[in-house]
């Protein structure tokens, strides 16, 4: 991968890659002078799996089930805002 990304870019100005979040491209991405940016659908994709788990546990009380769910949609505003 690291090869690939190296030859791809090599005619291009170092500024950022964007990758889905996998953990390996962080480490390759800035070995190769690049910032590391996470696309934000994978950034609402992994916001959503961790907010639907903590939500599924059925020993969580209800009021901070709400709470979770209510700062999930104002993150998610925030990233709605920015593209509007």
């Amino acid at each position: 991968m690291k090869n690939f990304i190296k030859k791809a870019t090599k005619k291009h100005k170092k500024i950022a890659i964007t990758t889905d979040g996998r953990k390996m491209y962080k480490n390759i991405v800035e070995s190769l002078g690049f910032i590391h940016n996470l696309c934000i659908f994978h950034l609402i994709k992994d916001l959503n799996e961790i907010v639907y788990k903590k939500i599924k546990n059925k020993k969580l009380d209800p009021n901070i089930k709400t709470q979770y769910h209510d700062e999930r949609n104002a993150i998610l505003l925030i990233f709605i805002s920015e593209r509007l």
